[in-house]
């Protein structure tokens, strides 16, 4: 539509002259309606391509296995979906896991269709049976096509389900009139290991408090290569008050070669009872926490 060309005259033509008139009168309101639609289109797209579409990938953590291979399916997802195929090229790269050891390597190129907004990697780890620690690798978003990449990073956490778990025992102490009485917590390794196993523990407060009613105490326990039994021993403070029976807790963190149990709450964080003797009372019997 030429909305250049403007009529020769306003006054009424005669024959052709008049006819060409007409047709000029409507190419003019043609041109009117047609640069109102196309503005706000223009416009409206102008405005979509000022926001790019953007290209985060997810993270995974999978156990391994104890044989063949584990998929571990990475999430590549768009901002919005548009009207073109996004391309975007992936490789795996090496962190504590190593390839091809660990997990297969993987490099190509991934293309998420017109009117979708995921697309998946997927990176394949190799199952053992060693006891070893969790162990990471990386896969990079590099290159993007019709997009703009918001997360390039992927992380790959091999998580290992061939290690002993460790776990905590109660403890139920009466504190006695004066100096201290051990609380000894027992730990223990569902199975022997070939390697020397460790665990972080801290004391923390419950109803009883330390310095006034036993001393805190935190550090790491070593299990020897076959050992599957130790203990954490807590220090708790005599007196002559009559009082409630309070309780403490012992938390493991940080194993090494080994995994914490995941049976329950209580095997990370365990209690002991302090039972107090007044006048006329009893020890209470251990409730587990």
């Amino acid at each position: 539509m030429d909305c250049g060309v403007q009529p020769g005259s306003t006054s009424r033509p005669r024959g052709n002259a008049w006819l060409r008139a007409a047709l000029f009168a409507v190419v003019a309101l043609g041109c009117a309606l047609f640069g109102a639609v196309t503005g706000s289109g223009r416009a409206a797209h102008r405005s979509l391509l000022g926001t790019p579409t953007s290209l985060p990938i997810g993270d995974v953590a999978v156990s391994e296995g104890n044989s063949g291979t584990t998929a571990f399916v990475f999430q590549v997802s768009l901002s919005r979906s548009i009207g073109r195929s996004v391309k975007v090229n992936y490789a795996t790269v090496d962190g504590t896991a190593t390839a091809p050891g660990d997990y297969k390597p993987a490099s190509r190129t991934l293309t998420i269709k017109a009117g979708k907004t995921t697309g998946h990697v997927t990176v394949l780890v190799n199952g053992d049976t060693a006891p070893e620690q969790d162990e990471q690798f990386l896969v990079k978003l590099s290159a993007p096509v019709r997009a703009t990449i918001a997360d390039d990073t992927g992380v790959g956490t091999i998580l290992d389900d061939d290690s002993p778990t460790v776990s905590i025992g109660d403890a139920s102490v009466s504190e006695g009139d004066v100096g201290f009485t051990a609380a000894t917590f027992a730990l223990t390794l569902s199975a022997a290991s070939t390697q020397t196993v460790s665990v972080g523990y801290q004391t923390t407060d419950g109803s009883a408090t330390s310095l006034s009613d036993y001393t805190a105490a935190s550090g790491t326990v070593d299990f020897a290569p076959g050992e599957t039994t130790a203990d954490v021993t807590v220090l708790v403070q005599g007196d002559v008050l009559s009082e409630n029976d309070e309780t403490f807790f012992v938390d493991l963190s940080t194993p090494v070669n080994a995994r914490m149990s995941v049976v329950s709450e209580p095997d990370r964080h365990r209690s002991s009872r302090i039972s107090r003797r007044g006048a006329g009372e009893r020890s209470a019997p251990l409730d587990h926490f």
